[in-house]
C-alpha cells in the first residue's frame, strides 16, 4: 500500500509578477498552485478566510496581464511585517505558462 501523500503542483518563484488589487494595493505573487496563488505584502492587515478578493496579474516579462477573482483561504504575518495571503482562484493558465518555463531553465546549457 502506497502511504505517500498526494500533492499538488506548487511552483515558489521570485520572478516579478504582481497582483494589483482592485482596491489599489499592490501584491507580489511569490508562489502559485494548482488551487491559487500566495500573495505577499508589506505591512498589510490579517484578512479573515472567506474575504473576496480581485485584481490584475501582471508579468511584465512575459507581457502577461489578466484579471484574477479569488477567495482568501487564509493569512499569516511574519516578524519582518511582512503579510502573506492564501489565494484559492483559477490560475491553472498561470501554471502552465511557469510549467513552460521551468522546463527551459531546467533544461539550459545541458547538453
Amino acid at each position: 500500500m502506497d502511504n505517500r501523500r498526494q500533492f499538488p503542483r506548487i511552483m515558489v518563484f521570485n520572478l516579478g509578477i504582481a497582483f494589483q488589487s482592485e482596491a489599489g494595493e499592490r501584491f507580489d505573487v511569490v508562489n502559485a498552485a494548482d488551487g491559487g496563488l500566495c500573495l505577499k505584502r508589506h505591512g498589510a492587515p490579517k484578512v479573515a478566510p472567506g474575504h473576496p478578493i480581485a485584481g490584475r496579474l501582471s508579468w511584465p516579462e512575459k507581457s502577461i496581464e489578466k484579471d484574477v477573482r479569488g477567495v482568501i483561504c487564509w493569512s499569516r504575518s511574519v516578524d519582518d511585517g511582512d503579510m502573506f495571503y492564501g489565494v484559492h482562484a483559477d490560475v491553472s493558465w498561470l501554471m502552465d505558462t511557469l510549467g513552460d518555463v521551468a522546463e527551459l531553465e531546467i533544461g539550459d546549457g545541458i547538453p
